[in-house]
């Protein structure tokens, strides 16, 4: 199968031009050859993560907001009416807000989900508001039967017989559809209709925790500021333990006396509601803070707070370590948290993949910090060096052929004889990036036992070691 790269959403001005789903880039690229289009890598999770966000926001309009993937949102604004007086102000506010925040959004109101989804997503919206259930069907009949939210074979088997439209489908006899067709289907055209309850998943937003201290009058002993912390984070451990919930996020405000307050920031790895880890972090910011004429209240609030999954708990007597699930456990959280704090956040990395041939481009730089990692993201391979060379080094090389293998090299100044040579691996960087030209990889073993990568650059005719196993 050739490899080739696909157009999975494109803006208004694209479509208009002729650029569809699942057309190629070089397409495309034909059609929109006036202007320079702007071609960015389709990241589905970044686009639900996106998403999510999205619909916490919306949450200030609506109490109930569901993500509908891939770029769409379910609002339950029930009882809604009155605060925006009327649902075409509440609907206006909705697209102008969602505008400002550099979105391009339709929106619909409707008594069910299907028929706003409907709506707002293939009707002509010059009448995007629904009153009540009797509107329905004359509203959704002259809507493409995709409108429904059926799966792509139901929608072919509807326009093989000639049926386009909602309202053709519902000319036809129930008995047939249940008879001929997936159960989907009735499902959907009841859910419309509001003859079957549809429920949606509201994301979760969990209010902040606030504690606060305050001081019978400005108070400058750091002893006295000490204690009222440390019992401000007993108490938010406790606000955390019945949500079964750990902080990711603190802040603390300290109110300084006819001084601006002064505002910490604890930002941790993972969730935890550890009283003595927090204040080991605390503890140091504390010490450098400013009192000026002192302090007349302490407070602190989660910024982000996530909910903390149970855990068996081990005995090292029992058990050598836990299994690994590809997060952070807690012993590497603290310890990371405490360099991130005394190093700098963005002074903490870790290598994440990045998909290339190249080696030296295969992998990046991220700060470890809020990053949950996965299996995924290691940078672990069992035929690839633990070290590579930035430049790679050049060696002398004498071989059986000029392409190898390889029977000694000299290398940092010394002679060495290979007990064992691996190869050739053939490896090239990609069409669409600077080019590196063909190298051919081989893995050798030195009589001094280490393992070496070295490669022969095609172009040059030249070695190089590229890295080592140490």
């Amino acid at each position: 199968m050739v490899n080739r790269q696909t157009i999975a959403h494109a803006c208004a001005h694209a479509r208009r031009l002729g650029v569809q789903m699942g057309m190629t880039l070089a397409h495309a690229r034909a059609l929109v050859s006036d202007a320079e289009p702007t071609v960015l890598e389709h990241d589905p999770d970044a686009d639900e993560r996106a998403l999510k966000k999205l619909a916490k926001w919306a949450m200030r309009l609506a109490p109930r907001v569901a993500v509908d993937l891939p770029d769409g949102l379910l609002m339950d604004v029930s009882g809604c009416k009155r605060l925006y007086h009327g649902e075409c102000n509440l609907l206006n506010q909705l697209i102008e807000v969602v505008d400002q925040l550099g979105f391009t959004a339709t929106a619909a109101i409707a008594p069910t989900f299907g028929a706003a989804w409907a709506l707002a997503r293939y009707g002509l919206l010059h009448n995007p508001i629904i009153e009540c259930f009797d509107e329905i069907p004359q509203a959704l009949a002259p809507l493409p039967v995709r409108a429904l939210r059926l799966e792509e074979p139901v929608i072919e088997a509807l326009n093989e017989v000639g049926i386009h439209y909602i309202g053709q489908l519902l000319q036809l006899p129930r008995q047939q559809l249940v008879s001929r067709f997936d159960h989907d289907l009735t499902c959907r055209i009841d859910q419309a209709f509001g003859q079957a309850v549809e429920l949606i998943h509201p994301v979760c937003v969990m209010e902040p925790i606030i504690e606060q201290w305050c001081f019978a009058g400005p108070i400058q002993n750091i002893e006295t500021i000490y204690i009222a912390a440390r019992q401000l984070l007993e108490r938010l451990a406790g606000q955390l333990l019945q949500r079964e919930a750990g902080v990711e996020h603190l802040r603390v405000t300290l109110d300084r006396y006819e001084a601006t307050p002064q505002k910490l920031h604890i930002v941790v790895s993972r969730p935890t509601r550890d009283v003595q880890h927090l204040w080991q972090l605390l503890h140091p910011k504390l010490e450098r803070v400013n009192l000026g004429y002192g302090l007349e209240a302490i407070e602190m609030q989660t910024m982000r707070q996530s909910l903390l999954a149970h855990h068996q708990e081990y005995c090292d007597d029992w058990v050598e370590d836990q299994a690994d699930h590809g997060i952070l456990n807690e012993r590497q959280g603290r310890l990371i948290d405490t360099l991130t704090h005394r190093l700098g956040y963005d002074r903490v990395v870790r290598a994440q993949t990045v998909e290339s041939y190249c080696p030296e481009r295969c992998f990046r730089f991220i700060p470890i910090h809020g990053i949950k990692s996965s299996r995924e993201d290691e940078v672990c391979s069992s035929d690839r060096p633990i070290q590579l060379f930035d430049p790679p080094e050049r060696v002398n090389v004498q071989a059986l052929t000029p392409d190898g293998p390889v029977m000694q090299i000299r290398w940092r100044g010394k002679l060495q004889q290979v007990t064992h040579c691996i190869g050739p691996e053939r490896l090239t960087s990609e069409w669409w990036r600077e080019p590196t030209g063909e190298r051919d990889y081989f893995r050798a073993q030195l009589e001094s036992g280490r393992f070496i990568w070295l490669y022969r650059d095609a172009a040059i005719r030249q070695w190089f070691v590229h890295g080592w196993w140490v």
